[in-house]
């Protein structure tokens, strides 16, 4: 059978649980504000960072599936409902890689190449109302959301 050996009376090896708890949990918060600390210091930089690390993602993504740009036209063009239609900008490396074309005339856009729209992106316009779905407007308005709205 076991042996059961009591340590009382010696210091430091008996201490009251409730005393250990809170000293524990004084370490959990001072732990929980330095990070809090380093993080809104360094907000701005780990969100650019993300944004790199999305770009690079999209980029190869797009890459090995040109098609995902298909959709990305799909939504943009549909977002508009049903008014009167004008034009779908792309980039012109991603027109002959997708069905721009078709989905486009189906609906009455002119499709329209324009390098400064970016990779695997478009803006459509139609009267009264235009949506950019360029992989800059989207990642930007991640990028603000990520800091809250404020931008430095």
């Amino acid at each position: 059978m076991g042996r059961v050996i009591k340590a009382a009376g010696r210091r430091g090896d008996a201490v009251p649980a409730g005393e250990h708890g809170n000293r524990g949990a004084a370490l959990l918060i001072r732990a929980r504000a330095a990070a809090e600390s380093i993080f809104s210091r360094e907000r701005e930089r780990i969100v650019e960072l993300a944004m790199i690390v999305a770009t690079r993602i999209a980029g190869r993504a797009l890459d090995a599936d040109p098609a995902l740009i298909d959709g990305v036209y799909e939504r943009a063009l549909d977002g508009l409902g049903e008014l009167p239609p004008r034009e779908v900008r792309v980039h012109p490396e991603d027109r002959p890689l997708s069905r721009v074309d078709a989905m486009a005339e189906g609906k009455g856009f002119v499709v329209i190449e324009d390098p400064s729209v970016g990779r695997g992106g478009c803006r459509v316009a139609a009267e009264g109302a235009e949506i950019d779905a360029s992989l800059d407007a989207v990642l930007g308005a991640l990028r603000d959301a990520m800091l809250g709205g404020a931008r430095g």
